[in-house]
């Protein structure tokens, strides 16, 4: 499946172990990462709490589940009553992608020629200029010790919201590994 899928080719000279590791969710002493991701998890949370039709109108709800852009054809509407092992599968995934980005981003790029496994790179993605100034606002949003106050609690939360959006928002280039968010999938 590695292969096929082609992240093989793009993890290679890479330790798949420590590669594993920067994707799992913060320790206790990762305090400014552990705040990016409950900040995620609100985002996530806040997003299943306004996507029913009750809010945003059944003509959106169809919308979103439209199969094909410009179709008339479909007829059922999201439904964004997921199960909680969903929410927490789908949460699970995004934090991942977000852990591996914030602790992988500044790393130097892995040698394609590299015959040895190993660590403290990083595969050869890349940020947009919007996806980088969301990464150092987060950082500067969440400071070295201090917990968050409310006021920057929420600024981050919409900084975390800016950041996803300018990830699923990443035009694809050469190679759709060239993305953080398909490099944290892989």
């Amino acid at each position: 499946w590695l292969h096929r899928a082609g992240w093989k080719r793009h993890l290679k000279g890479l330790d798949r172990v420590w590669l594993l590791d920067m994707a799992q969710t913060p320790s206790h002493h990762e305090r400014a990462l552990q705040d990016v991701c409950w900040a995620a998890e609100m985002v996530i949370w806040r997003a299943q709490q306004v996507s029913h039709s009750g809010v945003v109108g059944m003509p959106a709800m169809m919308h979103i589940n439209r199969r094909e852009y410009g179709t008339t054809s479909n007829e059922k509407p999201f439904n964004a009553s997921q199960t909680e092992p969903t929410m927490k599968k789908y949460r699970t995934v995004w934090l991942q992608i977000i852990a591996y980005i914030w602790r992988t981003y500044k790393l130097p790029i892995v040698q394609p020629d590299s015959s040895d496994e190993v660590q403290g790179r990083r595969p050869p993605y890349r940020l947009t200029r919007e996806q980088k100034a969301c990464l150092e606002e987060m950082q500067d949003l969440t400071g070295e010790d201090e917990p968050l106050d409310a006021e920057d609690a929420e600024a981050l939360q919409d900084q975390v919201l800016a950041f996803m959006l300018a990830l699923l928002d990443h035009k694809l280039a050469s190679s759709e590994f060239e993305t953080g968010l398909i490099s944290g999938m892989a």
